[in-house]
Order: structure tokens, then C-alpha cells, then sequence
């Protein structure tokens, strides 16, 4: 497994005693990433006792922000590090099956077919979890999702996260929602359970 299996505390630790090149190398972590950021999101929840109803919806979003950058930045380091993972990833995504590349451009840029992978994978919404899950499944043959509880969580908090990301907190009827501490810790869980998953998941693929 990566960098997860330490708790928060104990990798700020490491961090500071860190060379610079081991710093590095943490930095660039999608899990270590994930992990200082729930820290933060943790730190400022637990010290904070607010009349002010935006502040839970404003970490609950900055939850699925953490999420969403795991998930691309591991899904791109992976799939543009390792060929196999690439080729895969391009012969099961049935969204890319018609699309073509010019000769010329190739013939231009020989990196083109790299560079159209990774603009792709860039443009992707990383909260669209269903999706995700097929590009994860396509490149690396492993689901994101740990178990049917966690898939059902994460995918019930996605409609909240619409309204606290699009419309400030309020549905389509103009009721605000409500995010209480155990929606955040709730959440939260979920998505260590998921992270977790993935990096014991690619430790253990075959290469």
C-alpha cells in the first residue's frame, strides 16, 4: 500500500525530516496529497464551532476536492508512466473508439498520441464517479469503489455536492441543505475507504 497507511500526523513528521529529494518524491504522492489535505480539512473542522451554516457545506466540498484530485492524479501518473497501462486503457475505453489521430500530426509530433491521452484524461470530471470507475476498470483492472456501501455514500453525497458547488448550498427547489459533523465525518470515511482500496489495489496489480 502507498503513503495512506501512515496516519496524517505521522507523515507531517516524516515530511519535516525529510531530505529534499524525499520531499519531493511525497509531493508528488497522489496519496500522501490526499492525506495532508484531509489533514487540513480535519484541523479546521474540529477547531471550529460555527453558527455560520456555509462553513460545513464549504468542507464538504473541499472533501470531494481531495477526492477528485486523488483520482486524477493517480489515474494520469499512472496511465502516463506505464505503457501497459496506457495501451489498456485505450483499447477498453469505448468513449475513444472512434476517434483518430492525423498522420500528419503524428508525423509533426511524434509524442501526439501521449499528449492526446493525457489532454483527455485531464478533461475529465473527476466527481463523476461511475465514469471514473470505467477508466480505472479500462487501465488498471480494478474498481474504485472498496465495497457496495461505499459506492452507495459517495454517490448519495453527489447531489449535495452539486448544489454546495453550483448553487451555493441550495437545490433546485431552493431548500438549502443541511450538512451536519456526521455528514463530514461520514463522507470522510468514505473516501479514505476508497483511496485506501486503490493504493492496496495498484500496489498489488501485476506489472
Amino acid at each position: 500500500m502507498g503513503a495512506i497507511e501512515k496516519p496524517a500526523d505521522e507523515l507531517l513528521q516524516d515530511f519535516a525530516k525529510a531530505t529534499a529529494d524525499h520531499k519531493q518524491e511525497l509531493i508528488r504522492d497522489p496519496a500522501t496529497i490526499f492525506k495532508f489535505a484531509t489533514y487540513d480539512i480535519d484541523y479546521i473542522a474540529s477547531g471550529l464551532e460555527s453558527p455560520i451554516r456555509a462553513l460545513n457545506r464549504m468542507l464538504f466540498v473541499q472533501y470531494f476536492s481531495a477526492m477528485e484530485a486523488y483520482l486524477s492524479d493517480r489515474l494520469i501518473k499512472v496511465v502516463m508512466d506505464e505503457t501497459a497501462a496506457m495501451s489498456a486503457l485505450v483499447k477498453n475505453n469505448k468513449e475513444w473508439s472512434g476517434e483518430k489521430i492525423p498522420v500528419t500530426e503524428l508525423a509533426a509530433n511524434p509524442a501526439a498520441y501521449r499528449d492526446w491521452v493525457l489532454t483527455r484524461l485531464r478533461e475529465l470530471p473527476y466527481h463523476n464517479f461511475v465514469k471514473i470507475d470505467n477508466y480505472y476498470r479500462g487501465a488498471l483492472g480494478f474498481t474504485i469503489f472498496p465495497n457496495k456501501l461505499v459506492k452507495a455514500t459517495l454517490m448519495a453525497f453527489l447531489p449535495v455536492r452539486h448544489d454546495c458547488v453550483h448553487r451555493y448550498g441550495y437545490d433546485h427547489e431552493g431548500q438549502e441543505r443541511s450538512i451536519s459533523k456526521d455528514d463530514l465525518a461520514e463522507l470522510e470515511k468514505a473516501a479514505e475507504a476508497m483511496v485506501e482500496h486503490i493504493e492496496a489495489a495498484f500496489a498489488q496489480r501485476p506489472i
